[in-house]
């Protein structure tokens, strides 16, 4: 997990266009807190108490983004989604859910009608990414110069290369369901922990492709680079395929002798 100091210079690195967003919750005090998150950008901030409230709002303001509580009074958030979701004028707004709740059940009925999902208590690095994912924004931060790479060779692979490869490609395949799931989940911390576990597969198999392609990952996390990242993690099994075909390759032959 990045140490304060790294998540306060990533989320420097955020610069969001303006935007409209409804922050909808029946506490008090859990809009200030998303509103402290978010006062930093150029965000109006619009707020609602209960779902009546938001989906009222929503129609005669037409916010970017809501934030959306599911627990609340008179309407909650499920049903509120639901109606926004059904109207021609807000069913394109995307709706991030905010909830407590650690139900199983829970979670797969906000998958159906939400179009993202925050768990309570919100950090604001959660916050932010989820919001990268359906606003406007750019990475301000220069990217870090490259680390030298030691290039991989052409030559055949001798036999000792070609058996530790051949042991690394099934376990880069088993890991195709964890990046598919980083791909949907888009948290920062385990991005940062996969990049890391290449890194470290890449350095025990002495595969410097999978090196490279780890380091990619993690200067891209560190930016919050959300669209590099995305790039990045569905390139992975380009990976393993490079790394069959490569497997796949025989050595020359022996040079044909005269007469």
């Amino acid at each position: 997990m990045p140490d304060q100091a790294t998540a306060a210079v990533e989320l420097e690195a955020i610069d969001f266009a303006p935007a409209t967003l409804l922050v909808v919750d029946d506490i008090a005090v859990n809009r200030d807190l998303i509103k402290g998150y978010l006062a930093r950008y150029p965000f109006r901030l619009l707020e609602a108490e209960n779902g009546q409230e938001a989906v009222a709002t929503a129609r005669r303001h037409q916010p970017d983004l809501v934030l959306m509580d599911m627990r609340m009074p008179l309407m909650n958030g499920y049903e509120a989604t639901r109606q926004l979701k059904q109207d021609d004028s807000t069913r394109a707004i995307p709706v991030i859910a905010l909830t407590a709740s650690a139900m199983e059940q829970d979670a797969r009925e906000i998958g159906l009608i939400c179009d993202g999902y925050l768990r309570k208590p919100v950090s604001q690095q959660a916050l932010v990414i989820q919001l990268g994912r359906f606003l406007v924004h750019s990475v301000v931060a220069e990217t870090p110069a490259p680390e030298e790479t030691r290039p991989w060779p052409d030559k055949a692979l001798n036999d000792t290369q070609k058996q530790r490869l051949t042991e690394l490609l099934p376990r880069l395949r088993a890991l195709q369901s964890d990046c598919d799931t980083l791909c949907r989940t888009m948290s920062i911390n385990d991005i940062e922990a996969f990049a890391q576990q290449m890194r470290t597969l890449a350095s025990d198999y002495d595969y410097p492709p999978l090196e490279a392609w780890g380091r990619q990952l993690a200067e891209q996390s560190g930016l919050f680079d959300l669209d590099g990242i995305t790039a990045t993690l569905n390139s992975f099994g380009e990976q393993c395929r490079a790394l069959e075909a490569r497997l796949k390759e025989q050595p020359p032959g022996p040079p044909a002798r005269d007469g």
